[in-house]
């Protein structure tokens, strides 16, 4: 009798724990999705390609020229001293910036 009444006690508490566990899980794992760049990149590329193909000049637009706009967009967001630079401007550069202050370059 006091076995059975062992054995079903630790038999709750096991299952709690489970219930509990599957809870924390599922709660951090949809955090994780609320944050994700996948869903993002889907929009960015279906409005990329929206682009390309209703707007009036889109065949005259190429993929590169609108990534590099959006890439300067966002960091022109982030602060006044962060920005983006086209691999061509960043050649004519005799230094590489450092710190806080260095510019995003590909």
């Amino acid at each position: 009798m006091k076995r059975r009444l062992i054995y079903g006690f630790l038999a709750l508490v096991l299952t709690a724990n489970l219930i509990i566990g599957a809870r924390v899980f599922l709660s951090s794992a949809q955090a994780a999705e609320k944050d994700s760049a996948y869903p993002s990149l889907e929009l960015f590329s279906y409005v990329m390609e929206k682009v390309r193909k209703d707007y009036v000049d889109g065949q005259n637009v190429s993929y590169q020229d609108l990534v590099y706009a959006a890439l300067k967009g966002m960091l022109n967001t982030l602060d006044p001293h962060s920005e983006f630079m086209e691999p061509e401007s960043t050649k004519s550069c005799k230094t590489t910036p450092k710190g806080p202050l260095a510019a995003w370059a590909l």
